[in-house]
Formats: C-alpha cells, structure tokens, sequence
C-alpha cells in the first residue's frame, strides 16, 4: 500500500573538512556505537516497506562495497541494493550523484545522505504511508540565527513554496524551515525531477541535486514533513563528530510487556480512515490468522491514536477484545500532517469526544517506550 519501494543513499563524498578521520574511509563508514554509519542506515531503511537501495559512491569506493557485500547482503532482511559509482565525485557537489541514482529509479523514492544519524522511528516515518503519492521536504524545526544551508517555506496548508541555499541567517528566512537533507520523490514528480536533474547536471555539477527544484517549485508540488519531533544530527567537522557519539539516538526498550486485550466498541477515533486499506488490512488478517500489531490508545479516554484501520477491522469482524498499548497523552509528542488543520491534545480530545474528527492523515503521534507489534491469533480474540 506504501508508494515508496525504492530509497537513494548518497555516500559518494570525500568529506574534506574531517581531515585524518576519512583520509582512509569516506565518511559514512565512520562509527556510531558499533556500527558504521552507512550500516546502521540501511539496517534502519529494511524494517520498513522499501525493497530497493540505490547506494551512490566515490571516494574510497571500493571500502564501501566491501561492507555492503561482507555484512549488509548477508543479512535475510536487507533488500535489494544497487550500487552505482560515481567516478566525478571529487568535483561534484552532489547533483552528478543524485543524476546517476535517479537512472535506476522508476517509482517513487526516498533519498538519505549516507552521514545523517537518526532514530529508527524517524526512518520508519519518511518511508512510511504519511506520505504517500506525495513528495515530501522533511524539516528539523525553525531556521534561527547562526544557522545556514538548505531552507524551505511551506504556505498554510503546508505546500512547500520556496527552496533556497542560504550562507547565513537573515530576518526575511525568520519563518522558513530547516532541511533535513531527507526528502521523498512521488513517481508523479519523479520524471519532471529526473528531467532537470540531467540538465543542470549537465551545465555545472558543481550544485546541489536540490538547485533544480528550487528554480522549478510550481512544476514539482510537494509538501513539508515536520521531522522536528525525531533524534536526528549531521556532522561535518572532528568536534562534530565527537559530540555525535556522546548522544544517544536509540529508543529505550519497552519498560515492560503492556499489551493489553480490551473491547473494540469502547474505543474511538480521532481522524478518518481510507477504505480500500481497511478492507485490505481485514483480508490479510484473515488470511494469516494472526493480529500482529497492537493499537496505540490514549489511557484516559480511549482514543485511537495509532491504529484507525485496526479499529475498523476489529469492529467489522465483530472481534470481542483487540489488542492496546495505553499511552499518558502527556507523555507522547503530537503534532499536524496539515497546516491547515490545527492539532494539540486538549482539541483532539475534544473533537473525538465530540465525534467531530480530523481528516485521513492529520494527526501524527510519537510514542515513548512503543511496542512494534504482537502475535495474537484471532480466535483468542473472539
């Protein structure tokens, strides 16, 4: 049901300004706690829906094949990866790498840079169904002063209407957003992007693979993608770097097994719901005789907050109990998919009391301490 099988990994730079720490390994091989950096992306990018990684490399190529054919390929779940060299890297700012990518692609697609660390939920989140059919420019909070690089600006319904590279902070950017250097490409915007790709790329690739957007933003709809709510770091210096490893960008285990079995009819929803995804979910159900996911509610009142389809498939099969995780509202980060459509606890709460719900795909949740899923088979839930 997600758009989104394929993800671009851009790993071809040589990192200049790490100086001795890459001079034998290019950036993303560097380590995070156990693993490299390039590793622990692609472990986070298979437990979600994607199917094919397009790897792009440069410097110290042959170091990152090795690592993809050594231990990542060896992994049951890691999905199909291509890697393609990128033979210019030392003159190319990144759009040489994004033009030679954007060759193996057909569909849809969600693009990494190959140095960003951040948390499996946030992975979870740009690949996931909150934006499908849609490319989306994922954002890390406010642009401040003494920030700089790429920005963009979202209108009031969250339609991104300005991309920029910017050498510092001004007043006039006060109100624009941080790029996170992740973004998806929907297959509709995908052969227009592919198209300017080329052509800049083929006056000067000295630029970013993002340039083409920013001059052509009415051609290529897409919309912002708050990812301010998620642990996420770059880094482009030794004292970066070394400020990375001292944080911790891995949720905690599960404090305790809390799943529980309640009844279906007391539980409510806070948004809509699309159809031909409950009537899918409800087969595969079904077919397998497991529940494998536990729906997310608040404690107090019942909402759903993760979970809508499920609810549908519980109500519908008449099932007795389906199994919860109870969430504290105050402990659990919400925030809206659509600018226009005003989202915080008191007035979801309030709207659901009221029966008077947000639109399919509005409301968005982060969870602390969340149990991924379950195995309950469906006659113990009848």
């Amino acid at each position: 049901m997600n758009d989104a099988k394929t993800a671009i990994v851009l790993a071809a730079g040589s990192s200049r300004r790490m100086g001795e720490a890459t001079h034998d390994r290019p950036k993303s091989l560097l380590l995070y706690k156990d693993r490299t950096i390039l590793e622990r992306l692609l472990a986070q990018i298979a437990t979600t829906s994607i199917e094919h990684v397009v790897i792009v490399v440069g410097y110290q190529q042959a170091k990152v094949r090795e690592l993809v054919a050594s231990r990542v390929m060896k992994s049951l779940a890691a999905p199909r990866i291509t890697i393609v060299e990128n033979d210019r890297y030392a003159e190319d700012t990144n759009i040489h790498s994004m033009r030679l990518a954007l060759r193996e692609v057909d569909s849809s697609v969600v693009i990494f840079e190959a140095d960003t660390i951040m948390e499996d939920a946030m992975v979870r989140y740009v690949a996931g169904t909150d934006f499908e059919h849609q490319s989306a420019w994922f954002t890390r909070g406010a642009f401040v002063p003494a920030m700089y690089g790429g920005i963009v600006h979202s209108d009031a319904r969250g339609q991104i209407d300005d991309v920029r590279v910017v050498p510092e902070w001004e007043p006039r950017f006060a109100d624009h957003r941080k790029m996170t250097g992740v973004m998806r490409v929907s297959a509709a915007e995908l052969p227009v992007f592919r198209a300017l790709v080329e052509e800049y790329a083929g006056r000067s690739i000295a630029q970013y693979f993002f340039v083409p957007w920013a001059e052509h933003v009415a051609r290529l709809p897409s919309i912002e993608g708050d990812a301010s709510h998620y642990r996420f770091k770059t880094f482009n210096t030794p004292d970066e770097y070394r400020d990375i490893q001292a944080e911790d960008f891995d949720a905690a285990p599960p404090v305790a097994e809390r799943i529980e079995l309640v009844l279906p009819q007391g539980l409510k929803h806070i948004e809509g719901f699309d159809e031909a995804r409950v009537l899918a979910l409800r087969a595969k159900i079904e077919r397998e005789g497991v529940w494998t996911k536990p729906l997310y509610i608040e404690a107090t009142h019942g909402l759903v907050l993760d979970g809508q389809h499920r609810l549908q498939v519980a109500l519908r099969m008449g099932l007795a109990r389906v199994p919860v995780q109870r969430f504290a509202y105050d402990d659990v980060a919400v925030w809206t998919l659509r600018k226009e459509e005003p989202v915080d606890v008191a007035t979801v709460i309030r709207r659901a009391n009221a029966g008077d719900l947000y639109p399919y795909k509005t409301v968005k949740h982060k969870f602390p301490n969340v149990i991924d899923d379950c195995a309950i088979l469906l006659e113990d839930l009848r």
